[in-house]
């Protein structure tokens, strides 16, 4: 009768809670403290339930009995207590989840990346956490063979996306009785992987650039060489007019080539002095008339004796001017007008050429994405996404780098910052004393 009440109270305690080192983990875990105020006594209900019959019998086979299932239950436990030392030290955010999709506990990694309190997440359920669960339990199914990151949500409302890998958790007889799942914050892998992407993209569109350039140079070629022979003729000065826009054109076409296929490759001209300002004045001067019949009133801020940067002229002048070009568009587009403010200043040891606008700015989803090749907010037609990308290049190419930076209230505010160049001091030429 002994042994008998030993199997109905063993049986009990075995159904109490999850069995095997699962059942330990999750009594150590979720009971007496993971994480709190130490692993304790793990004794497990099913071995203290043996030795409250063992204690009423005389029985050596109870007694026997008592005794083995102790020393398995111990070593059970020991192996449960170094399975959760592990989950507690583990970088990754740990949770345990019972058979309803709720946290029943949570390493301090999860208390971190999750922004919680060392009782928050406890009770909550994980389509709170990782909205693709829908709130069913069941649909922690779905995560564990998907590879792609989720969006997680925090205790604070704010998102991530997250690498979450999930395991079934089993009793002794194979019944589900929970989950564990594991969160890792992938935000910075896939801003590394999207600009390794960008600068994939890049490099392929220079590849096609440098074929058409080499296409085009011979035509162009070809079309000054007639050029010249025309002008050597004897022509009406109206046909010399022609020829002479003619060959103009020509020349500026093959300059705009030349300098296309300057930026497939590594400058080896960013080596010049050049003046922001200077460049800010030259791309307001060619803009000028456009900015006027588009009713964009220019303010400038030129700080006097700034340093000059060590960049390519052209390049830089190409980069700015499409900064001046997309900020008239976005005011003339949403307001027929607007006020567009370029400013050139020091900040420290950088100095900076800055392009702001007073139009509907950049909307938050689309800052990430802004500088991409072939990304573009201009209805089909009016943009092809690669002025910013090919500017940003260029910039950086040249040790400088081209950021959106906060525009306050309203509108975009574009940065060119470079290092600042040492100063050279002019050397005064003396006469030499006889």
């Amino acid at each position: 009768m002994a042994a008998i009440g030993y199997l109905i109270a063993y049986q009990l305690g075995h159904r109490a809670g999850l069995v095997g080192v699962v059942a330990s983990v999750g009594a150590v875990w979720a009971g007496e403290s993971l994480f709190g105020a130490g692993y304790g006594a793990a004794a497990s209900i099913s071995t203290r339930g043996a030795l409250a019959v063992a204690v009423g019998s005389t029985d050596l086979l109870v007694w026997g009995l008592a005794l083995w299932i102790h020393r398995i239950e111990a070593q059970r436990n020991q192996l449960a207590r170094a399975v959760v030392a592990a989950l507690a030290a583990s970088p990754d955010a740990v949770l345990l989840v019972d058979p309803q999709g709720r946290v029943v506990a949570a390493n301090e990694s999860a208390r971190r990346l999750f922004r919680a309190t060392a009782s928050g997440l406890f009770g909550l359920p994980m389509g709170h956490l990782i909205p693709d669960v829908d709130g069913r339990p069941d649909a922690l199914q779905r995560l564990v063979d998907y590879h792609d990151p989720v969006t997680a949500v925090r205790v604070d409302g704010s998102t991530f996306l997250g690498e979450v890998v999930t395991t079934r958790l089993c009793d002794d007889r194979g019944v589900p009785c929970g989950w564990m799942v594991a969160v890792r914050d992938a935000t910075e892998q896939i801003r590394r992987s999207e600009e390794e992407r960008r600068t994939r993209a890049l490099t392929e569109i220079g590849q096609v650039i440098a074929g058409i350039v080499h296409e085009l140079n011979n035509p162009l070629t070809s079309l000054l060489a007639h050029a010249e022979l025309l002008r050597m003729s004897d022509l009406p000065a109206d046909a010399r007019e022609s020829v002479d826009a003619m060959e103009h054109a020509t020349r500026r076409a093959a300059s705009v080539a030349r300098q296309l296929l300057d930026r497939t490759r590594r400058p080896e001209r960013c080596s010049v002095r050049v003046s922001l300002a200077d460049v800010a004045r030259s791309v307001l001067r060619s803009r000028s008339a456009s900015l006027a019949a588009r009713r964009i009133r220019v303010v400038t801020r030129f700080e006097p004796d700034i340093p000059e940067a060590i960049a390519d002229r052209e390049s830089l002048e190409q980069a700015v001017a499409n900064l001046v070009v997309n900020a008239e568009q976005a005011m003339h587009g949403a307001a027929g007008g607007g006020t567009l403010r370029v400013e050139v200043y020091e900040d420290g040891a950088t100095v900076v050429l800055a392009v702001a606008d007073d139009g509907p700015g950049v909307p938050a989803r689309e800052r990430e994405r802004i500088f991409e090749p072939f990304f573009t907010t201009k209805p089909v037609g009016e943009g092809t996404g690669l002025g910013l990308a090919v500017a940003r290049r260029s910039v950086r190419e040249c040790g400088g780098d081209l950021v959106l930076a906060d525009g306050g209230e309203r509108g975009a505010r574009f940065e060119i910052r470079f290092p600042a160049a040492v100063r050279v001091e002019p050397v005064a030429v003396g006469s030499h004393a006889a």
